[in-house]
């Protein structure tokens, strides 16, 4: 990847001058951007398509037309980017990164752009930027020419289908109880895909919190809560926990490591002809989860880890930057993959050799053909030789498989194995390796192979000096007796 931030040096600019934005680096071909199943909106903390007003510290990036600047943003610990095209409420101060990070900030072209304190620091629409420092980033300051770093009105399309597609899904693998207000919960059946629960807003009117149960840490399982508002102006909806199967919960703070475990809420009304709510949310307390809604205002009253995605979003309480993790959303990518491969290593391996295996699933309803493999109540069976391997595709998520391969330390060879079992994750291909290894190993001070013949003995310091001394001695006699002779 091209990035403009390798090939640009580090000089200091004229007066008010920034890096112009062309096509060379927009976002998505710069170091910021991730693939993601949320689009390029996936790429930041707070997404608000007309505005985002930061009351106070928000520990996360920005992507907004208009910033209503209140505080400093921006994520601890994190190299990333921010991006609004209008600046509404300049003041000296601005920062949108911590000190000694190289974050980008990115303004748009309406934006008046000067210098101060002799050329060390920037300005925003009059007002001193503290953070990026001019005079230690020189190039983290880049501006909108005619072209624009992000098109926000082609996100907010991009995240209204989202929406729409969400809340086309009935209940997947969930098992809901509501019943009793301080203490409800969601269990999830798959912690390593998506699962989807669908809600009336007046189900949740009164509940403080919903605890999403049955999430595995280090896994990237998904629950989408689709909650229908109908009508309603405005809604004040419950926190949400992410737990886990150790007794543990997500956490509400400052990270610089996203969480395995994704709860997103996904708010919509069957009244609007749409399907898009136009009205006000507001969260009732801490909570760990993404909140799409890209037609309402959001206002954050209580501290939240997730993305949030709206037309306007406010934040009264403190945020903090947490992205989605799952590598899929939708009901349809709920499969993963395995691949099966051989290795064949040693002085003595034969590397034509067809080794057998058995791949078992815990499904015994997965039949038929699944990539290059074949399934019969959820058992294939092949052979692999060296170099060779084979994949099974569209595997139920959440299923677990086993990988055996016969025996063969009776002809020699000794394996090797890494990720023999496991669990079938969405999107996500798992490899199970296979290494067989056959050598002959020659013993020291045997016959050498090549010739059959004894190797020498060496090293008999003992039998040397012995030796040695006794030709000296028969040399003397040899001596004696030649002058006595003479004599």
């Amino acid at each position: 990847m091209i990035l403009l931030l390798a090939l640009m040096p580090q000089t200091v600019f004229a007066d008010g001058e920034a890096i112009p934005v062309t096509e060379a680096n927009l976002l998505t071909k710069t170091e910021f951007y991730r693939e993601n199943p949320l689009g390029i909106a996936g790429n930041f903390h707070l997404v608000g398509f007309n505005s985002v007003e930061n009351k106070t510290h928000v520990n996360g990036n920005i992507l907004t037309k208009t910033l209503k600047y209140g505080s400093n943003f921006g994520t601890n610990g994190v190299k990333e980017v921010s991006y609004f095209q209008n600046l509404d409420h300049p003041v000296d101060g601005f920062s949108s990164t911590y000190g000694g990070i190289a974050s980008v900030l990115v303004v748009g072209d309406a934006v008046a752009v000067s210098t101060t304190d002799g050329g060390d620091s920037w300005t925003l629409d009059g007002g001193k930027v503290n953070a990026p420092s001019r005079k230690d980033f020189p190039n983290n300051l880049w501006q909108d020419t005619n072209v624009k770093f992000v098109d926000i009105d082609n996100v907010k399309q991009e995240m209204v289908l989202v929406n729409q597609k969400l809340r086309s899904y009935g209940n997947i693998g969930v098992d809901v109880h509501l019943e009793d207000i301080n203490n409800s919960y969601i269990n999830i059946a798959n912690p390593y895909g998506v699962n989807y629960c669908n809600l009336e807003a007046d189900s949740l009117q009164s509940i403080p919190t919903v605890a999403a149960k049955g999430f595995v840490k280090g896994e990237k399982g998904t629950l989408v809560i689709n909650v229908d508002l109908n009508g309603k102006s405005s809604f004040s909806f419950p926190s949400s926990d992410i737990c886990y199967t150790d007794g543990t919960k997500a956490p509400t703070g400052e990270v610089t490591v996203w969480q395995g475990g994704n709860i997103v809420w996904n708010f919509w009304d069957s009244s609007d002809p749409e399907g898009l709510y136009r009205g006000t949310l507001t969260t009732k307390s801490e909570t760990a989860g993404h909140i799409i809604a890209p037609q309402a205002t959001i206002d954050i009253t209580s501290n939240l880890n997730g993305t949030v995605i709206a037309e306007n979003i406010i934040a009264s309480a403190e945020t903090h930057r947490t992205d989605f993790t799952g590598p899929v959303i939708y009901p349809e990518d709920n499969f993963g993959s395995l691949t099966v491969s051989k290795t064949v290593v040693g002085n003595a391996a034969d590397m034509n050799k067809k080794f057998k295996f058995k791949v078992t699933l815990s499904d015994t309803s997965v039949n038929g053909q699944y990539g290059n493999m074949t399934f019969v109540d959820g058992v294939a069976t092949f052979t692999l030789k060296h170099g060779e391997s084979k994949t099974a595709t569209r595997l139920p998520s959440g299923i677990r498989y086993t990988v055996v391969e016969d025996d063969y330390l009776s002809e020699g060879y000794v394996t090797l194995k890494e990720n023999d079992t496991g669990i079938i994750t969405s999107g996500i291909e798992l490899k199970a390796k296979f290494v067989n290894k056959k050598d002959i190993v020659f013993p020291e001070n045997k016959k050498s192979p090549e010739n059959n013949v004894e190797n020498p003995k060496t090293g008999d310091k003992i039998n040397l000096i012995l030796c040695s001394f006794l030709l000296i001695v028969f040399g003397g006699l040899v001596a004696v007796s030649i002058v006595l002779r003479k004599n």
